[in-house]
């Protein structure tokens, strides 16, 4: 089943993250860009609701170390195809992240 599938086929219940898990993922998520970025970004500079690559939030090699952060800081696995598809923004990937650890908890 695809990753678009996967997101749509979920039903809204006990496993379904509270807005407050999402935000703290969202501004954990955005102090790894800021952090990858090497002082290029700031956490004000970037809109959780514009694509990661392109808007140059990630390249190709940030992307990749990005999508290892979110697996190592969450147990989530993302692959860099899915930066470029449904996840392709910071808010949905903070969405993503937080209902996938609302479900295992």
């Amino acid at each position: 089943m695809g990753l678009l599938n996967r997101l749509r086929s979920r039903a809204p219940g006990p496993g379904a993250p509270d807005p407050q898990a999402t935000e703290q993922v969202r501004a954990e998520l955005r102090a790894v860009l800021v952090a990858q970025s090497a002082g290029t970004l700031t956490d004000d500079s970037i809109d959780p609701a514009a694509p990661l690559l392109q808007f140059g939030y990630l390249d190709s090699l940030s992307a990749v170390n990005f999508v290892e952060q979110v697996r190592v800081r969450y147990g989530v696995e993302l692959s860099e195809d899915d930066l470029v598809g449904e996840l392709s923004t910071l808010g949905a990937v903070a969405r993503f992240v937080a209902e996938r650890r609302a479900r295992t908890r």
